[in-house]
Formats: C-alpha cells, structure tokens, sequence
C-alpha cells in the first residue's frame, strides 16, 4: 500500500518538475521581451508572433461590452468581410478575459499580457498527458522524455511561445 502513495507522490513530483522547467523557459522568452521593449512593444502593447492573436485578444477585450450574436457587427473593423459577432465568446477569449486580472500587466494592456501569460502556461501542460500515461503503462522514462522532447520541440514550441496567442494553444 505504501509503495503505491510514493509511486503517486514520485509522478506528481516528476510532473511539477517537468511542467516547471516548461513554464520555466516559456517565461523567459517572456524576460527577454520584457529586456527588448522596443523591439517587442509598441506603446502599452507586446507585438504578436500570429496575426490571429489580434483577433481573440480583441474578441477577449469586447467580452462582457459588447453582446455576442450575429446581429452585431464587430467594432472598428470589416474583417472578415464584415460579417457579425460569433454566437458565442471563443473559449480562448473568455479564458484570456477571466484570468486577466491574475497577472501582472505593469502598464501594459492587461488583455494583451494575460494572452501571453495563458499561452505559456497551457502551452506547457503537454507534459502531464504524455507522463500519466506512459507511467500507467509501465514506462515512466518514455514519458518524462517524450513529455518534455514534445514540449520543446520546433514545431510545438513555436506553436504554443510567447506572443502567440492562438486557438492551438487550447487544441494542444
């Protein structure tokens, strides 16, 4: 029985240890940002890596404003072609919205940081998946490594950096 709770315990400590060292370098992109201001910051706000970002972040920025039905057209702009407010608030934008207030934004656009901020930690929760079950099928190695070799590969790590604020994040 014992040996059970300590193999509970030993996943969970590899879990915050892996998941750490992610948020970890994922923030000190978000550092280096910070050291570049004129380089990666206009005014109050950070540039984003994806166009997309704009979208959501401004989607984000309207929620609890401006009512989400196709009836209302999207303030300050024709794109996409004009067309109304989704139905519903993007899930992205409704997280970005909650938690914007959790973060420090200093005097930047709180909307604009929060974006980072989520992107970063969601990004990095790709370790948990790969571990559990690789620890539950009696490989604990192959999932430490292809938890923390996924989150730092080129193509996942780039998808999911600092500044990217898009719906991979929530895909991944």
């Amino acid at each position: 029985m014992k040996s059970n709770v300590y193999k509970v315990l030993a996943v969970i400590f590899i879990i915050i240890i892996c998941y750490g060292l992610t948020l970890y370098k994922r923030n000190e992109q978000l550092s280096f940002w910070f050291q570049n201001k004129p380089v990666y910051f206009t005014e109050n706000y950070p540039a984003m890596t994806t166009l997309d970002a704009y979208h959501w972040l401004r989607y984000a920025d309207l929620y609890g404003e401006v009512p989400f039905d196709n009836s209302t057209k999207l303030p300050l702009t024709k794109y996409p072609d004009g067309r109304g407010m989704p139905d519903k608030v993007p899930m992205l934008s409704y997280m970005i919205n909650k938690t914007k207030g959790l973060f420090d934004s200093g005097n930047y656009n709180e909307i604009y940081i929060a974006g980072i901020k989520l992107t970063n930690i969601l990004g990095g929760l790709l370790v948990i998946p790969f571990i559990l079950y690789f620890f539950s099928i009696g490989f604990p190695a192959a999932g430490i490594l292809g938890g923390l070799i996924g989150n730092f590969s080129y193509a996942y790590y780039v998808r999911a950096s600092t500044g990217r604020v898009d719906t991979d994040t929530l895909n991944m």
